[in-house]
């Protein structure tokens, strides 16, 4: 019974012991758009709230392949949106990998460069067409 307790005992200690660390997808990272580069198709961006301090004062993002989407708060509608729909001083929503979140918060410099998964418009003022 004992070499079955102790056989057990090195299972659980095993399986718990080989648990992978999750890359979980951070929705809700408040920013503002500060700078917009349409030949390159990418933002920059600042902390809405400096005291996330997730982005900092000047993070670029490479917009030609992540969705782009934009959600009419009064009605629930959300549909894709194109690059040019944006424009300085726009508040957006990032979705955001926490390994990118860990990755910019180890370094040293003011300006970065970030993945997002996703990117949505915050600020109201576009309407969809149904």
């Amino acid at each position: 019974m004992s070499v079955l307790s102790i056989l057990l005992f090195i299972f659980c200690l095993t399986a718990c012991g080989n648990k992978k660390e999750e890359n979980a997808l951070h929705l809700g990272v408040n920013a503002i758009i500060t700078e917009i580069d349409a030949t390159n198709q990418s933002i920059t961006v600042k902390d809405y709230d400096i005291e996330d301090d997730i982005l900092g004062s000047k993070c670029t993002i490479d917009c030609s392949k992540v969705p782009l989407i934009y959600c009419d708060y009064d009605t629930g509608d959300v549909e894709s949106i194109d690059f040019k729909d944006l424009q300085p001083n726009d508040e957006i929503i990032l979705s955001i990998r926490s390994s990118e979140i860990q990755r910019r918060k180890s370094m040293d410099s003011v300006s970065c460069e970030i993945e997002v998964e996703q990117i949505q418009l915050g600020t109201q003022r576009l309407s969809i067409d149904k």
